[in-house]
């Protein structure tokens, strides 16, 4: 990942809450396990996925409103 301005990142932090939300999933077969932390590692990595696309569109929405 390409480092950011402070003031670039302020506003992809801003943007997050309006574009990130943790979508519900049907698929409880992928989260099911038989250890609390291999749990835990399912979960950290799905949410760490989200956040990750939820970043890159908060970045991409602000390139296009500053491109002139």
């Amino acid at each position: 990942m390409k480092l950011l301005s402070e003031r670039k990142l302020s506003e992809v932090l801003q943007m997050l809450p309006d574009i990130f939300t943790l979508q519900p999933t049907t698929d409880y077969q992928a989260l099911i396990s038989h250890s609390a932390s291999e749990l835990s590692r399912k979960t950290s990595l799905r949410t760490n996925s989200q956040m990750s696309k939820a970043y890159k569109h908060a970045e991409s929405m602000i390139s296009h409103v500053r491109k002139p």
